[in-house]
């Protein structure tokens, strides 16, 4: 019931039972307005977390696979260029690299590296 209607009942009542009346709206009111404050906050707490975690879920899959083309990629490429030291080895670290567009560096650190056949 709206205040402006429990004033509208009680103004027929003596002013002691009036004035507790009166009150009433604004005594339950307040305690009503925090309960539900305090309930709309948890469950959009609740709501929240739930969105963050699918989100959350979507992030992480999405770098999930762009690390693994990145891996793949950079897998993709150290085979070729080791491929390309085998067919041409005396070709030297700045061929290889230029060939397969990789830096020099790259090219010098895969030669130290790799296994003797």
């Amino acid at each position: 019931m709206a205040q402006s209607e429990v004033k509208n009942l009680s103004k027929d009542l003596p002013e002691t039972e009036r004035s507790w009346i009166d009150s009433i709206p604004e005594i339950f009111g307040e305690r009503w307005k925090k309960a539900g404050y305090r309930a709309g906050r948890r469950k959009g707490m609740k709501e929240g977390r739930q969105e963050g975690l699918k989100e959350g879920l979507k992030e992480g899959r999405q770098e999930g696979r762009q690390e693994g083309r990145q891996e793949g990629l950079e897998e993709k490429t150290r085979d070729f260029t080791l491929k390309i030291m085998q067919k041409f080895p005396d070709w030297s670290n700045a061929e290889v690299a230029a060939f397969v567009g990789v830096a020099e560096d790259y090219v010098q650190q895969l030669r130290q590296n790799r296994p003797t056949n």
